[in-house]
């Protein structure tokens, strides 16, 4: 497993969650894949994915909901229908990863479906060196009055390796 593939969570994040969330915890995270396979070993992992390729891709719970087509949010196709998976949601959650679905769909669909969920938990959002992802993390702070306690960033602008993600936790 490489940890530092484009398309995985990259290392820091893992080093992040495992210093800062006890083993056993719950975990739900948007859009899954490899990292979840290290994430469902130490952790009780739900994973919302629309890709019937990535479903079932850890030993952690899948929850296949597809992309719901919206023009609510300019240039994003759509987000997740949560509502084909609201009963599944788990019920207490210690971290929330927000990881898909990828680019070219759009993450600021769970904008509108901010009442699914408490918020009393950190919020990481990965891809924060992509300027439509950073956007998106702005406004969800803004909306939920979350502050940003932790910023990672590994690799360079130059050589194009850069990452970065963000945790995010309530005032």
């Amino acid at each position: 497993m490489n940890d530092n593939s484009p398309w995985m969570l990259p290392t820091i994040v893992f080093e992040w969650i495992e210093k800062n969330i006890a083993f056993g915890s719950t975990i739900l995270e948007f859009g899954s894949g490899e990292g979840s396979k290290r994430l469902s070993l130490n952790y009780e992992l739900f994973s919302v994915e629309h890709n019937p390729e990535w479903l079932h891709s850890s030993s952690g719970t899948s929850l296949y909901a597809p992309i719901k087509l919206s023009n609510n949010f300019p240039g994003e196709l759509g987000w997740y229908d949560l509502l084909s998976i609201k009963d599944e949601l788990p019920k207490k959650i210690d971290l929330m990863i927000i990881d898909g679905p990828n680019g070219s769909i759009g993450r600021s669909g769970i904008l509108a479906h901010t009442d699914f969920f408490t918020w009393k938990y950190p919020v990481l959002i990965d891809d924060l060196h992509r300027e439509k992802e950073y956007q998106f993390s702005q406004e969800l702070s803004k909306n939920l009055n979350l502050e940003c306690i932790h910023f990672g960033e590994t690799g360079t602008k130059e050589t194009g390796s850069l990452r970065s993600f963000g945790v995010f936790q309530r005032k």
